[in-house]
């Protein structure tokens, strides 16, 4: 069974789905994200990158001989993420849809505040940063996938540093779109929003139009 495109699909990515469920096989965020990460036009909220761990580095290394390459709009298209029947797929060179196969390794993946999904190889990419140009994420980490099958998400980001909350936004979309998480295994390093206010803890982070701001996760 292969991808097909299906406009279905598309209508279905706008769509929400509980969490809370009891049916649901992956853990619920400890309770909704702020509205005030929510941006005009976004469906899903997001958060900058981390000033120190990301926005500065990523300014470091464009003065060297090695920058961290930064996508446009037509770079970043060839790592956009699609979901058919069930399985994950990216286009091939001709622009058909074909199952994504990881071949073992991990990709690194985004998803952005209107709920697309991109991810590759970060031996191309090298960090997180690259796929957005630096913008604010909903979601980042790490899949593996063979054969169109999810089998493996992660929260690790280095730039970003999401929250769980943020990362369940991702496996929300996912499952809205008729991925089948029962078999995914998740491994979470970030703690909630929640438990991170408890901590006392802030973090600077980068946003390309307010610039700097500290947020409690």
């Amino acid at each position: 069974m292969g991808c097909v495109q299906s406009r279905a699909t598309v209508e279905q990515a706008r769509e929400l789905e509980d969490l809370t469920s009891p049916s649901s096989p992956v853990r619920a965020p400890s309770r909704p994200p702020s509205s005030t990460s929510l941006r005009e036009g976004d469906t899903y909220r997001t958060l900058g990158m981390l000033k120190i761990g990301g926005y500065d580095a990523d300014q470091i290394a464009a003065a060297g001989p090695i920058p961290v390459p930064y996508l446009d709009a037509a770079a970043r298209a060839q790592y956009e993420v699609f979901v058919s029947q069930g399985m994950l797929c990216q286009k091939d060179g001709s622009g058909a849809l074909q199952p994504m196969d990881t071949q073992g390794q991990t990709y690194m993946y985004v998803m952005d505040g209107r709920g697309t999904l991109y991810a590759g190889d970060d031996m191309d990419l090298q960090h997180h940063s690259s796929f957005l140009s630096g913008a604010p994420v909903a979601a980042a980490g790490a899949i593996r996938v063979a054969s169109g099958q999810l089998n493996y998400l992660t929260d690790q980001s280095g730039h970003y540093a999401p929250s769980t909350d943020h990362t369940a936004q991702v496996l929300q979309k996912l499952r809205s779109l008729g991925v089948d998480l029962s078999q995914v295994q998740t491994d979470y390093r970030g703690m909630s929003r929640q438990q991170w206010a408890a901590r006392g803890t802030t973090f600077d982070r980068y946003y390309p139009v307010e610039g700097v701001r500290t947020k409690p996760y």
